[in-house]
């Protein structure tokens, strides 16, 4: 039976890292020893020429991208609370830039052979009966419905809601 060591079963998130560049990720990621990798989509979706061929680069270094994930206009994580106002797809006033950067990176990961894609979605309203409760539910199936579309999986991190709120929305 054979026993992958830790390094084998670990992945560096490159939003935590923030590179400038595609070329500075490689390097650190090397220099780290993890050839596995969480890969934010939006530097990539923002700024196209620094990240130009990364995929091929990444497969040419023997990096494994495992897994992409993208943020949201305006999200703000200084504390619970401004997380609460301003995370994933809650907020009415960031929704339609959203939904707009939310369909290129669906593109971007697909034709970038990227399997999963995370995101937070925002605050789960306690009440199911809340029309907030809808509201991101709507959104979450509509961004769920667009990843589908590409055969591509999704998966969301929430906010401080109970186990039984998260139950009952999915």
């Amino acid at each position: 039976m054979k026993t992958d060591s830790i390094a084998d079963r670990l992945a560096v998130c490159s939003w935590s890292l923030q590179p400038k560049n595609g070329e500075q990720l490689l390097e650190w990621l090397k220099s780290l020893g993890i050839p596995r990798i969480q890969l934010a989509l939006d530097p990539i979706r923002e700024d196209k020429a620094s990240w130009a061929n990364f995929k091929g680069r990444c497969d040419q270094s023997g990096i494994a991208i495992v897994s992409g994930m993208f943020g949201t206009v305006g999200e703000d994580y200084t504390t619970m609370e401004s997380i609460r106002r301003t995370g994933g797809v809650v907020p009415d006033a960031t929704w339609d830039q959203n939904w707009r950067n939310i369909q290129i990176i669906a593109d971007l990961a697909k034709s970038m052979g990227i399997k999963l894609v995370t995101f937070h979605a925002g605050f789960l309203p306690e009440d199911e009966h809340d029309p907030e409760f809808r509201k991101l539910y709507d959104r979450i199936c509509r961004i769920a419905d667009l990843f589908a579309s590409r055969n591509l999986d999704l998966g969301f991190e929430t906010g401080q809601e109970t186990g039984e709120t998260l139950r009952e929305f999915l």
